[in-house]
């Protein structure tokens, strides 16, 4: 069954063992370095992912202090628009009580 082999067949079937042993061991390593790669990408979109998470909760907090800012700004510009406003609505009665009252002085210093 088994026919014995010249060295110099023994020599090449070594020779495509060991090459074939080399390819084995090849393909094992660039998977290794692969899975190696992938886990370092993980790692990096993970790390990734949390410093867009923290810029995004500062953005989120600038945002707060901003519109807290507007708010107060726009309630004092309230406040102001409503004392001008009174005032608006309190000048011609006080225009017409001056009116009167030079009316009066005028009709004092005539009678005097």
């Amino acid at each position: 069954m088994w026919k014995a082999v010249s060295e110099m067949e023994a020599t090449i079937i070594a020779a495509a063992i060991a090459a074939l042993a080399s390819i084995i061991v090849g393909i094992l390593n660039a998977r290794s370095l692969q899975v190696k790669t992938m886990q370092a990408n993980k790692e990096t979109i993970t790390e990734i992912i949390h410093q867009q998470e923290l810029h995004q909760q500062e953005v989120n907090a600038q945002h707060q202090q901003t519109i807290a800012l507007i708010e107060f700004k726009l309630d004092s510009l309230t406040e102001e628009v409503r004392r001008h406003n009174n005032f608006a609505q309190r000048l011609p009665l006080l225009e017409e009580q001056m009116k009167n009252a030079k009316e009066e002085i005028n009709e004092l210093k005539k009678e005097a």
